[in-house]
């Protein structure tokens, strides 16, 4: 690989495209551009696989923050269940939605999304005595909220990278 511009230790190639390649160094989180052509004249800059990018192991990081967000909020409204009873079923799990959204992207927003709503719906939306209108009702509006938050804060780590890439170096 190359060595880094400002550390001198190992960079991993972020984006290759036609004409550019954006390259990282892990260790000291500074981005920088080559040409394509250059890249190609040393050898030593190759595409690595997805499992190896900095890239790759983000979206993991956001998956992950993810299932255990879901599964703390999931455990506190255990917790706090004699206390709240089945009202607000979903009150813990929408910063869990927020927060995977905000650390890991769209992908990451809607597991977390997903996973609320089936465990919500599991746990705290048993009730015998309400009406079926009523559970459904919480449900969509839970998926509507998850959603905007999703899709509000998801594009937030994308524009992130973009602005790292074309922002330094130059």
């Amino acid at each position: 690989m190359l060595p880094c511009k400002f550390c001198e230790r190992e960079a991993v190639v972020l984006i290759r495209t036609a004409r550019r390649v954006w390259l990282g160094c892990p260790h000291c989180y500074q981005t920088w551009e080559i040409d394509a052509a250059q890249a190609e004249m040393t050898s030593d800059v190759g595409m690595v696989s997805d499992t190896d990018t900095i890239a790759g192991r983000s979206l993991r990081r956001g998956y992950l923050i993810a299932i255990l967000g879901v599964a703390l909020a999931l455990s506190l409204r255990l917790v706090l269940r004699p206390a709240l009873g089945n009202a607000s079923p979903f009150l813990l799990f929408t910063p869990a939605v927020a927060i995977a959204a905000i650390y890991g992207g769209l992908g990451p927003g809607a597991l977390a999304t997903f996973l609320s709503t089936l465990l919500g719906s599991h746990f705290f939306l048993i009730s015998p005595g309400e009406p079926i209108i009523e559970k459904w009702d919480r449900v969509i509006l839970f998926l509507i909220v998850g959603g905007v938050i999703t899709m509000s804060t998801g594009r937030e780590p994308l524009a992130r990278t973009k602005g790292a890439c074309h922002g330094r170096g130059r």
